[in-house]
């Protein structure tokens, strides 16, 4: 046995640079799903209510998370992760969005979403010339 130190983060890429973005007072969108579990609930408890119904909850699977074994010094020396719940996000949910992100001068998107989902994102992003739109 290994004597350890657990703590628990919400985190995520894209929800970090959601919450930087909401930080510096911009006013971002973050569309995704997370699961029904604990992880989830705590998840859901941090983030802005505006937020929420962008959040699709998906019953029964896991919300995405990793586990990071530091080594004496900080450094990463395993990370171990569970993000099935990407499988689950599909163009459909993305495209209900469609106004949001036709408003969005700029679009950040995480590449662990199935291929569809990333082509589709970047068709729209192409047909509608997002990044390159002029500031409100």
């Amino acid at each position: 046995m290994h004597p350890s130190k657990f703590s628990y983060i919400a985190g995520g890429v894209a929800r970090n640079i959601f919450e930087a973005l909401t930080k510096m007072n911009a006013s971002p969108t973050l569309i995704t799903a997370i699961g029904d579990d604990e992880p989830g609930k705590i998840l859901k408890s941090v983030m802005p209510n505006k937020l929420l119904n962008k959040m699709k909850i998906i019953k029964g699977q896991n919300t995405g998370q990793c586990i990071i074994v530091l080594n004496s010094k900080g450094d990463c020396s395993c990370l171990l992760a569970d993000f099935g719940i990407t499988e689950q996000i599909r163009p459909e949910m993305i495209m209900q969005n469609k106004e949001e992100i036709l408003r969005a001068r700029m679009i950040v998107l995480d590449a662990n979403l199935n291929i569809i989902c990333i082509e589709e994102i970047l068709k729209t992003a192409m047909e509608n010339n997002i990044p390159g739109k002029e500031s409100d």
